[in-house]
């Protein structure tokens, strides 16, 4: 990361102190709401939500966004699941083979049921399409224990994940996009692998401790601050 004296942050309150502090301490100065007059004389634009298309109509060669137009149809679960249907299209389920079955409720709602019934065995999990965090979620064998608010997207849950001692986990790999076209992909040295702070069990689908591995939930366990066989103490490497 390069010196860069003259160039300019802006942020909103949704930027961590620390991705200010970095930019600040390579030369940037931050832009000043009220007392800078030009609303576009800056180089970096951060901010944690999508920017409305107003910014990204007026974008000049200079400046830089933190959120690409649209991105949200590979960072919304039931946009995602759409755009994944549309690869199997054009590529192939050969391909693109690597995710469960899904629908996108309520629009889907009657294939979902028809699934149910040719599948009576199967396990299904629910999310919210627009929520982080695990909120929400839920898994069921019976349709009769679907429960949705809005847009929710279902799929046939994995009954024999790959475990460690036991415990369901997660691997979270960072990535910098800096351009789709042409694909400019840099990605971190380092990862985050999360896992559950309970053993996995099919015999209790409301046990959140045992199939999801958010950590905001987790922290809420039990065996959080237990030294867990195979993972440690907490639920995170």
């Amino acid at each position: 990361f390069l010196m860069a004296s003259s160039f300019v942050l802006r942020s909103d309150d949704s930027c961590p102190d620390l991705v200010r502090d970095v930019f600040l301490s390579r030369g940037f100065r931050q832009f000043d709401e009220e007392e800078d007059d030009d609303l576009l004389g800056w180089n970096v634009f951060w901010r944690s939500s999508h920017f409305p298309q107003r910014y990204q109509d007026l974008l000049l060669p200079h400046q830089r966004l933190t959120h690409f137009a649209n991105s949200n149809v590979i960072t919304r679960k039931d946009r995602l699941l759409r755009s994944l249907r549309r690869m199997q299209k054009v590529h192939g389920t050969e391909v693109y083979d690597y995710f469960p079955v899904g629908y996108i409720l309520p629009g889907d709602y009657t294939k979902f049921v028809d699934a149910c019934q040719r599948n009576p065995s199967a396990i299904w999990i629910c999310k919210p399409a627009n929520l982080s965090r695990g909120r929400g979620i839920s898994l069921l064998r019976d349709m009769n224990d679907l429960r949705y608010d809005g847009l929710a997207v279902v799929q046939r849950y994995i009954p024999d994940p790959l475990l460690v001692s036991g415990y369901k986990f997660d691997l979270r790999l960072y990535v910098a996009v800096v351009s789709f076209l042409p694909l400019s992909v840099y990605i971190h040295e380092q990862g985050l692998a999360r896992f559950a702070t309970e053993k996995f069990n099919l015999s209790r689908l409301d046990n959140v401790y045992s199939h999801l591995t958010n950590t905001s939930i987790n922290k809420y366990s039990s065996s959080y601050a237990q030294g867990k066989e195979g993972v440690g103490f907490g639920c995170k490497w």
